[in-house]
């Protein structure tokens, strides 16, 4: 019985869920195919109808995660609203938990984005670089936001501030997040956001 468009897609997606897994428990070079195949329970052929190989989804499931990561920043860029002094703190506070949820819930594919997929191949480097590259826009963004909201001295720079933030969530992640399977957000959310709310922001606000 041949599969129609959405359960070609649906099979498709059910592969790389499968490798995400895969990939994040044994890493890139200890994986196979056959692990890939074996955990999704479909026959060899049925693979190679949507990869090629084992580079090629592992190509997909970095592009799986630059996707997920781009439709969160849009949602939550739609939803936050306009950030004013009076709202500010609440507005960084669930900025802060938006991304550690995001991160908490995508663990295994956060792992191979951080662990898995630099220095291996070039294809692999520029998939990072683009989702890491959304990621620092994205908080360049945010914290333009908050200098227009005068919550940040005007002599900072935003670009520098992101590249201080990126650090931090990887080292959250690194610690707090990818070791348990349960991690406190909450915690940290409550305590990321209260360290950047008197950390960045400009004195007397």
């Amino acid at each position: 019985m041949k599969l129609g468009v959405q359960g070609r897609e649906a099979r498709r997606k059910q592969l790389i869920d499968v490798a995400i897994k895969v990939f994040a428990k044994k890493g890139y070079n200890a994986a196979s195919v056959n692990d890939i195949i074996a955990g999704a329970g479909v026959a060899r052929g049925t693979f190679y109808l949507h990869f090629s190989g084992k580079k090629d989804i592992f190509v997909a499931v970095l592009e799986d995660y630059r996707m997920e990561l781009e439709f969160m920043v849009k949602v939550y860029m739609k939803h936050t609203g306009k950030m004013t002094v009076e709202n500010c703190r609440e507005w960084l506070r669930e900025e802060v938990r938006t991304w550690l949820e995001f991160l908490a819930e995508h663990r295994e594919a956060t792992k191979i984005l951080l662990h898995e997929s630099g220095g291996i191949d070039g294809v692999f480097e520029r998939k990072r670089n683009e989702a890491r590259g959304m990621m620092r826009r994205h908080l360049t963004r945010k914290f333009r936001r908050m200098q227009k909201a005068g919550m940040i001295r005007g002599d900072v720079s935003p670009e520098t501030l992101s590249l201080f933030e990126m650090g931090m969530l990887d080292e959250v992640v690194a610690t707090q997040i990818l070791p348990h399977k349960n991690p406190d957000v909450e915690r940290l959310v409550e305590q990321w956001a209260e360290f950047e709310w008197r950390g960045v922001r400009r004195v007397g606000s």
